[in-house]
């Protein structure tokens, strides 16, 4: 009873100042993601997990708040013209449908502005220079983005054909943590491999991927 009283109170939440609520979620799961992502490291870094607090508050409580329901509201009304009104429910096709574009559309911004702010946060964290940093992401931008993708376009996918709009902002920092224990799976047996050059460079992937913490589960 006390944990539905919670989960009710939460959900009122989430309704009446949505924007502090989904920042706080995401800020609050994204440390404990990364948590998660440094427990194979020497020391924990407080400063770190700080920064990521502060990005996932940012971009994925705020921004990502306003960009998911933008994208409900037009993908929703190209596919309504199928329907024969605008209340009308979306038949399983068409939610499919409109689900696997809004996933389409998500992954195109994430190309085209997600992944570089990723690699430009992530270098400034190892204190690249310029040089270091663009040869980094020369190197690691599509193993990165291709693992990303088959992770994160299912997460997606069912985000938006299942997952009611208030509560897919909290879906998605759950699922981060998941993310990031899957990252710190195959950081540890990618360490085991030697140093065969296969071995090497998954585990400059995942550790890239670790390094972000937080901020990748954020690439959704």
């Amino acid at each position: 009873i006390e944990s539905k009283a919670l989960l009710d109170s939460y959900r009122g939440l989430l309704i009446e100042d949505p924007i502090p609520t989904k920042a706080i979620t995401a800020a609050v799961l994204a440390v404990a993601g990364d948590a998660i992502a440094q427990t194979q490291e020497e020391r924990y870094d407080a400063k770190r997990a700080f920064a990521f607090g502060v990005f996932a508050a940012i971009y994925t409580g705020a921004y990502q708040h306003f960009w998911f329901s933008w994208l409900d509201s037009h993908v929703n009304d190209f596919y309504h013209q199928f329907t024969q009104s605008p209340e009308e429910p979306f038949t399983p096709l068409l939610l499919g449908l409109a689900s696997a574009t809004k996933v389409g559309t998500n992954q195109m911004m994430i190309g085209a502005a997600y992944m570089p702010f990723f690699f430009a946060i992530t270098s400034a964290l190892s204190g690249l220079t310029v040089d270091q940093s663009v040869n980094r992401a020369k190197g690691l931008y599509i193993p990165i983005f291709v693992r990303n993708c088959t992770f994160w376009m299912p997460v997606q996918f069912i985000q938006f054909y299942a997952i009611d709009p208030e509560w897919q902002i909290t879906y998605l920092c759950l699922a981060g943590l998941v993310w990031n224990a899957i990252l710190s799976t195959l950081a540890g047996d990618s360490s085991k491999q030697g140093k065969d050059s296969t071995g090497d460079e998954d585990m400059q992937v995942v550790m890239a991927e670790k390094g972000a913490g937080a901020v990748s589960s954020s690439s959704t």
